[in-house]
């Protein structure tokens, strides 16, 4: 774990560098934010993952990644998850132990 200087820089600086394709039209909090998009062409890169952004905040919103990038930076990991609830992050945990 970080040490007590950097676990405060860390969060000091959280989300300051969100990379995106795209820019909100509301102010964060991100609740329920609908963003605007320059083209479809933008919309299919986001969706194929060539670009970085939001289209939705069901899919995805910028409050949980820079909450999961965060995490990840305190516990020295590569990546962490956010889930809405404890059902739900126990349930992702269980189907992720079930053969198909």
């Amino acid at each position: 774990m970080p040490n007590a200087r950097d676990i405060a820089s860390i969060c000091a600086a959280a989300g300051a560098d969100m990379p995106s394709d795209t820019r909100p039209l509301s102010a964060p909090i991100y609740q329920s934010s609908v963003f605007e998009i320059d083209s479809l062409e933008t919309v299919d890169d986001l969706y194929e993952g060539r670009a970085e952004g939001f289209i939705y905040s069901r899919d995805s919103n910028p409050n949980v990644s820079i909450l999961e990038k965060v995490v990840a930076q305190l516990e020295n990991a590569d990546d962490s998850v956010a889930f809405a609830s404890g059902m739900a992050a126990i349930g992702i945990t269980l189907l992720s132990m079930v053969e198909s």
